[in-house]
């Protein structure tokens, strides 16, 4: 957008630019003329400058210090103390008096890579250039960026530059520029308060602002940090610590893991610490964020919630302490990745956990290709997927998650683990596998507007072809319709079923379909399920702790306990009793059509 665009095309027009101004303060040209302006001399140095004013005797030197005769102060070359001095023709002799002007004060900020060292004066040793990178507002195009190129390539030959961030302009959320008379825009002291200033910055770092785009600021935008990223990442260090501390636990960093949940976070996290550090390196702000945001809620929707047994279990097995130590790993290296774009959190919660100075002072986490297992990494992808479409089916039937259903059908080919977690996340008793089409059929609807400035005259064939089932999908994700290649974005994929009755869900180019037939043995289990939900809200209610064991007595659901009573017990942590005196909490409660009465004690 910039290089070969705007700052490009502002490079190969390279118009004059005057670089003197008719002010006061500034930087003194350093030029003097004789009076009739034939005769001028540009100098390099105070050294310089005191050898021509030697006729003249204003400056005096000693020991390699520069001090004015009239006063003994060290020579200072503001204008107003250089327009007293004169020197003489370095050939003619003649007297040379500095003219007036000073430098553009941008002749300054171009000449900042050299100035701010005092090259070549001093720091030949530890002077670097070109820098790494440098960054701006779009609106320095034409300033700073611009001159700095023109005099690092004056002066070394080549750009002062290897890389440009390049910031664009944050705009209101009305689109219009902030403006304090508009008061459209929310005050930062108030939104820091608010939100905090980590929110702000990965906010702002996860926005088109970094990639020269005008970007329109909300609010909302900020708390939305604060829901998928802050929150989720303090109530993991929350949960770790609480059971940390309970079980005593101190890392030993044991890095075998056999549980294929663990193999996953930390493929995971292995992941994430390379794409992180591929936008770093191609100096790519928001594309170093975002996988941020799909790590916090895989870590946290994923893999706590399908660990939490493993932490509930009183016997520190090996498997318990294997969990501990990859999110003990997970949530410290996770500090480590998000200390650029949340300083403030991430250097906490690394001190709680570590008990070192700051996570500041540590390296960058490096990421390990060999535990990085991409097959493993797809196939969880797929489930997820599948259990996404899952959850949508149900909620457009209108069947709750804690209710059982015979079957899931599905067009994807699992190992048994994973058929499992299908299994036990949408709460079916089968998984069962077939072709997609003989599910659902495929219909591929190209969208005309986008195609016809590729395909022009033929895009009534095209639509015609794909709308007779004339296509197929491409591996890259593309459809070819006759010998014409759309892009994804060309067309919508949609998957309508053989059956009108059948009930299927599609998207993520996958289709599923579910038995909604409810038997009364379902019903039961939906029961059993539905009250272990109500027993855990009434621990909650009773400010139990999450290890404390409880008795619990419960009416009126004889045919549910006679099948579920193990399972509810081990689920709340609770002895089922069938009274129960001086109770903490007794209330009656409703589950299905059935009215029950809950007791519970410690």
């Amino acid at each position: 957008i910039i290089k070969n665009g705007r700052f490009g095309k502002w490079v190969a027009e390279a118009r004059d630019w005057n670089i003197s101004r008719n002010r006061y303060w500034g930087s003194a040209i350093p030029v003097w003329q004789s009076e009739d302006k034939s005769e001028e001399v540009c100098i390099g140095s105070v050294r310089e400058m005191y050898e021509l004013n030697k006729d003249f005797w204003q400056i005096k030197e000693k020991d390699g210090k520069y001090t004015y005769t009239s006063t003994w102060d060290e020579v200072d070359i503001h204008k107003h103390f250089v327009d007293e001095i004169f020197l003489s023709h370095p050939e003619t002799g003649t007297k040379l008096t500095r003219i007036p002007e000073v430098l553009d004060c941008w002749f300054e900020s171009w000449a900042m890579p050299y100035a701010s060292k005092h090259y070549p004066f001093e720091n030949s040793d530890n002077f670097k250039f070109p820098a790494d990178f440098i960054a701006e507002g779009l609106d320095q195009t034409r300033g700073w960026f611009y001159t700095l190129l023109i005099l690092g390539t004056a002066l070394f030959d080549k750009a002062p530059m290897k890389n440009v961030i390049v910031n664009g302009i944050v705009l209101a959320e009305d689109g219009k520029k902030m403006s304090k008379s508009l008061k459209n825009y929310p005050d930062p002291k108030i939104v820091f308060d608010k939100y905090g200033a980590d929110a702000m910055r990965f906010y702002l770092m996860n926005s088109p602002v970094v990639e020269a785009q005008d970007f329109r600021f909300a609010e909302d935008w900020v708390q939305e940090v604060v829901k998928k990223v802050i929150l989720p990442l303090w109530n993991t260090y929350y949960f770790f610590t609480t059971y940390a501390n309970i079980d005593n636990f101190k890392p030993i960093w044991n890095t075998a893991r056999n549980n294929p949940l663990d193999k996953w976070l930390i493929s995971e996290l292995n992941e994430l610490t390379k794409e992180v550090r591929e936008g770093f390196d191609t100096y790519k702000l928001n594309e170093a964020t975002r996988p941020l945001v799909k790590f916090m809620d895989n870590l946290t929707n994923w893999y706590i919630r399908r660990s939490r047994k493993r932490f509930w279990k009183s016997e520190n097995d090996g498997d318990k302490l294997e969990a501990y130590e990859t999110l003990y790993t997970a949530i410290t290296e996770l500090t480590k990745i998000l200390a650029p774009f949340m300083p403030f959190i991430s250097d906490h919660i690394y001190k709680e956990m570590t008990g070192e100075k700051s996570v500041h002072l540590t390296d960058f986490p490096t990421y390990d290709e060999s535990l990085i297992d991409e097959e493993l990494n797809t196939a969880t992808d797929k489930v997820q997927k599948i259990i996404t479409l899952g959850l949508a089916w149900r909620a457009n039937q209108k069947i709750r998650v804690r209710q059982p259903l015979k079957s899931i059908t599905i067009t994807e080919t699992l190992d048994e683990n994973n058929i499992e977690i299908i299994k036990e996340e949408l709460n079916v008793k089968e998984v069962l596998v077939v072709d997609w089409n003989t599910l659902a059929k495929q219909i591929c609807k190209p969208n005309g507007r986008a195609i016809w400035p590729k395909f022009g005259k033929d895009v009534k064939f095209i639509m015609w072809e794909a709308k007779s089932g004339n296509f197929e999908i491409l591996e890259n994700w593309n459809a070819k319709v006759w010998d014409f290649e759309l892009e994804s974005e060309d067309f919508e994929l949609v998957f309508e079923s053989w059956d009108a009755w059948a009930l299927i869900e599609a998207w993520f180019w996958m289709v599923i379909a579910m038995d909604n037939n409810i038997t009364e043995e379902l019903k039961i289990e939906w029961y059993a399920r539905d009250l272990v939900r109500q027993i855990q809200e009434a621990r909650k209610e009773a400010d139990y702790q999450v290890d404390d064991r409880i008795e619990v007595s419960i009416t009126n659901m004889d045919d549910v306990l006679n099948v579920f009573k193990e399972y509810i017990q081990t689920e709340t942590l609770s002895t089922i009793v069938w009274s129960l005196e001086n109770s903490n909490i007794d209330k009656e409660i409703e589950i299905g059509e059935l009215k029950v009465n809950l007791k519970l004690k410690k």
